[in-house]
């Protein structure tokens, strides 16, 4: 029976990797590089920005209602079958059953993202396999231009006091045995170029807080192989499905001096006090679970630390 359970742990670890790998793959080959949406290593870059924080949920994935001008079928068709040839993956849809050929003419979103009077488009829905997609078209010269590819859900559009877009933020649930969630914010230039800015992500069983705070508390790690875990709470004993090798619920083991912002607390029935934190991507971390989503990226992890030994920050 403990056999039989252990292939059930590696099938599924099979079924992540291949996920995954698929994305990054597809990454890798789209028509925008992740450096040129400045996506360099951040383990050397200042990432101490602070931003808003939320503990994203799929129910804050976009709704298209808030945003989208209505057009005519004609000139959605019209559009569509323009745009067709940036999806040859997904030449499924054109088959003989029509509401598969609707189904693709749907995904399509209309807007203007740079304020110029002019209707841009956004494609959020099928990649053609596992993950989702979303593409981002600007109208250029009675031409529709691809200016960013990216996979799974679109959360947040944000405009500035003139209509443009200044930022977005993808979110990626996974797929297939996938046991890490990520938030991505990019940043929106005058001229429309699409900088990255950070990444969230969390082991999927990861607690969420009942409150956040509106400032976090700025800390520094006192002691080496600090644990970062997905619950408030000291489990070094059970194995989890998502951790086949290791045990209990550790997700990470930080440094000495390592980084972060608590966002939240919680106080257990021994009263030790527990914050929900964010820590900056760092070096020599020790049984690290979150990998890289993209291969240069590092992202910011989310959990929970004890804060017996974590050292407040001016």
């Amino acid at each position: 029976m403990k056999n039989n359970f252990n292939i059930c742990l590696i099938f599924i670890g099979l079924f992540a990797f291949a996920c995954s790998s698929e994305k990054n793959d597809k990454n890798n080959t789209a028509s925008d590089s992740l450096s040129g949406l400045g996506m360099v290593d951040s383990v050397s870059k200042n990432q101490e920005v602070l931003e808003p924080m939320r503990f994203f949920v799929y129910a804050d994935t976009i709704d298209w209602r808030k945003f989208e001008t209505q057009v005519t079928d004609t000139y959605r068709k019209q559009i569509t079958e323009k745009l067709k040839v940036h999806f040859d993956s997904l030449a499924y849809y054109y088959d003989n059953e029509s509401y598969k050929e609707k189904k693709f003419k749907d995904c399509f979103h209309f807007m203007d993202l740079n304020a110029d009077g002019k209707l841009d488009v956004i494609y959020g829905g099928s990649s053609g396999s596992e993950p989702d997609l979303v593409k981002i078209f600007l109208h250029k010269e009675n031409q529709f231009v691809q200016v960013f590819e990216g996979y799974q859900e679109l959360s947040t559009l944000i405009f500035d006091a003139n209509k443009k877009l200044t930022s977005f933020i993808l979110l990626d649930f996974g797929c297939c045995g996938e046991y890490i969630e990520y938030e991505t914010k990019y940043n929106v230039g005058d001229d429309f170029n699409i900088i990255f800015n950070y990444q969230r992500a969390r082991m999927v069983r990861t607690q969420a807080p009942k409150t956040i705070w509106s400032t976090p508390i700025k800390f520094m790690t006192l002691n080496d192989g600090y644990a970062l875990r997905s619950e408030p709470m000291k489990e070094d004993t059970a194995t989890y499905i998502y951790d086949a090798i290791g045990e209990g619920n550790t997700v990470t083991k930080y440094p000495k001096n390592a980084k972060g912002l608590a966002w939240a607390e919680y106080k257990d029935k021994s009263n030790r006090v527990w914050w929900f934190v964010e820590m900056y991507p760092a070096d020599n971390l020790k049984k690290n679970l979150i990998h890289r989503r993209d291969s240069l990226v590092a992202p910011r992890a989310l959990g929970w630390m004890s804060s017996r030994f974590l050292q407040k920050q001016p």
